[in-house]
């Protein structure tokens, strides 16, 4: 594997699955993100600021559609009072952590 991965036919830097600042979320993905929050049961909210939108709206509503939201920051945000449990630390000090006590 190329680290970082490059086009095999132009040795150009090929795109992460990511949405880069100022673009807008594909209407389709958006829809279903709304679907699974719905439904969740649990969810994590790991280093955000909890500004930029629409993913800053996700914990507030998969809370109010029932979910249990934990949100793992290194300072508190906007949103840490409206969530069940908000935990200030670094998350890759915290979550092998929680992995380990999930693994046994």
């Amino acid at each position: 594997i190329q680290i970082p991965p490059k086009c095999e036919a132009c040795s150009g830097l090929l795109r992460p699955d990511v949405v880069w600042f100022g673009e807008s979320l594909d209407e389709k993905v958006l829809h279903r993100i709304y679907q699974c929050l719905q439904v969740v049961e649990v969810m994590l909210i790991v280093g955000t600021s909890a500004i930029v939108q629409p993913a800053a709206s996700f914990g507030l509503v998969a809370k109010k559609a029932g979910a249990f939201v934990a949100e793992i920051n290194r300072s508190e945000t906007p949103q840490s009072s409206l969530f069940d449990v908000s935990i200030q630390r670094k998350a890759g000090e915290l979550l092998p952590e929680l992995v380990k006590r999930v693994d046994g």
